[in-house]
């Protein structure tokens, strides 16, 4: 008998374990949302919740709204991608279409070279379908760009054909030198073709390795360089100076977009690979002189596939993101600037030492409007495109 006024009720016992799984629910809460490791777990979850679709091929335009204001006076408007994923060309055609609804775009800016693209341009701006097509077909033929070019090309000539002649849009290429050896290269045919050029000290400045090698090398024999140059001097002068600046890609690109997609009363639109537009870019800091206000919206990738230097299947994953959600959405800025405030405030009470490097964490959210995108593939070479696209090469009328 008392045995049993010792042992512990049921109720009790239930108490205790309600008790022991409250206090746990409440302690991985306080790990969740109290902690910089906590809010880091679920920061892909909160930023797919609070991000939105992105329906392309539609023609509603509301998903891109809260960029309206940023685009209104900007002189160019650029889509930071991986060229290699095949939906940043699907994302790019789909906000082009969203663009010019609000703004007259002029031209848009492809990376790659304007010989590849002035022909099929000019097609369609005149709105001659046969040319377009044919100008497509022989690039293919090359198999230098990718199939989504054309998709993105065919985007841009349905586009003109709904848009009065004042209003059509140009497409150019603005690829250029991006290697210390393109720059070698130059020096040396202008320095084997005139008198005296092809002997001498200075032809040391053809055996560096490095920019910076070159740059030196180039400073050191300035004098002779300019004496033997004469009127090409300043030519080889200026691409030292992108040199001296680790920029040469950049600089050349700029300059081809000035001189391809030049500043006016129209706003250009340019899909450029990130590798040109990050922080503190030279690209970006020189174009702002040229055209003005300049927007940049960048674009992150989850579970992608990309292609590496030598056009193999790469991974691309720029972090955690939930893997049953792939597609294309776009994170304003002000929908997820309350959970960048709260989550600054937590890493900032832990560490303030460690607040720029876990910042680094989330990156733009809750700070500038991006686009996400999940499950692309890569882009792809002379594929069948009949089925997915319906677009040029694979269809016998004009799109549109």
């Amino acid at each position: 008998m008392s045995d049993k006024k010792k042992r512990p009720s049921k109720k009790f016992v239930r108490s205790i374990i309600v008790f022991i799984i409250i206090s746990a629910v409440v302690q991985l809460a306080a790990l969740a949302f109290m902690t910089p490791q906590g809010l880091g777990a679920i920061y892909p979850y909160v930023l797919h919740m609070r991000s939105e679709e992105i329906n392309t091929g539609d023609a509603g335009i509301g998903e891109y709204f809260s960029l309206h204001s940023e685009i209104e006076d900007a002189g160019l408007v650029i889509l930071s991608v991986d060229t290699d994923v095949k939906d940043s060309y699907i994302l790019a055609a789909d906000y082009l279409r969203f663009l010019v609804k609000f703004i007259n775009v002029s031209n848009v800016a492809l990376y790659i070279q304007q010989m590849r693209v002035k022909s099929i341009s000019d097609a369609a701006v005149a709105g001659d379908y046969v040319s377009f097509d044919k100008a497509c077909d022989s690039q293919r033929e090359l198999k230098v760009l990718c199939d989504q070019i054309y998709s993105f090309a065919s985007s841009v000539y349905t586009m003109n054909s709904r848009l009065s002649p004042d209003k059509k849009i140009g497409m150019v290429g603005i690829k250029g030198h991006s290697k210390l050896n393109d720059i070698k290269s130059s020096l040396t045919a202008d320095l084997y073709i005139i008198p005296g050029g092809s002997t001498g000290d200075h032809l040391e400045v053809l055996d560096a390795k490095t920019n910076e090698e070159y740059a030196a090398l180039f400073r050191k024999h300035e004098e002779k360089l300019k004496e033997v140059l004469g009127n090409k001097f300043d030519y080889h002068n200026e691409r030292c100076a992108f040199v001296e600046e680790n920029a040469i890609e950049e600089n050349f690109a700029l300059r081809n977009l000035a001189r391809y997609a030049p500043a006016g009363e129209k706003t250009v639109f340019a899909v450029l690979p990130e590798e040109l537009l990050g922080n503190n870019s030279v690209f970006v800091k020189k174009a702002e002189e040229i055209y003005g206000k300049v927007v940049v919206c960048n674009t992150v990738y989850y579970d992608c596939v990309t292609l590496d230097d030598d056009k193999a299947e790469a991974s691309r994953n720029d972090g955690d993101y939930p893997g049953f959600f792939d597609g294309i959405r776009i994170a304003e800025a002000k929908k997820l600037e309350g959970f960048r405030r709260y989550y600054k405030k937590i890493v900032n009470s832990f560490s303030s030492d460690e607040l720029d490097g876990r910042m680094d964490l989330i990156g733009d959210t809750g700070e500038k409007t991006f686009f996400i995108i999940s499950g692309s593939g890569p882009v792809t070479y002379n594929e069948d495109l009949s089925e997915e696209t319906g677009t040029v090469g694979t269809v016998n009328v004009a799109p549109g």
